[in-house]
């Protein structure tokens, strides 16, 4: 699974799903007085924590560079999955620390 912001969808390679990739478009749900990209975040990673839960599921990718993340990657870490990101060069540090160098690549936006 992907998990990924809905104003990045368009960014994406075409072939994303063809590469075997189930893609979870989180929403932006904004309300007027929160930030479009809190809500982001926040559907992500309620929308992951239901997912790890399925023993079949054993990899999971968020698309994202925000800490906000490191609460669904050390859950699903915890429960045996993979965990890998995919981001811009500002990923932060904290989410850095928590997943493996090797599981961090770079955002693969269109030619």
């Amino acid at each position: 699974f992907v998990f990924i912001p809905d104003h990045y969808l368009y960014s994406l390679p075409d072939n994303l799903n063809n590469l075997g990739f189930d893609i979870i478009v989180c929403q932006t749900l904004k309300e007027e007085s929160e930030k479009a990209e809190d809500s982001v975040d926040m559907n992500i990673i309620q929308t992951g924590m239901k997912f790890i839960d399925f023993e079949e599921i054993t990899d999971i990718i968020v698309v994202s560079h925000d800490k906000h993340m490191v609460h669904l990657v050390k859950e699903a870490k915890n429960r045996g999955k993979k965990v890998s990101v995919i981001g811009t060069e500002k990923i932060s540090y904290i989410l850095r620390q928590v997943v493996d160098m090797k599981n961090i690549h770079p955002l693969p936006f269109k030619d």
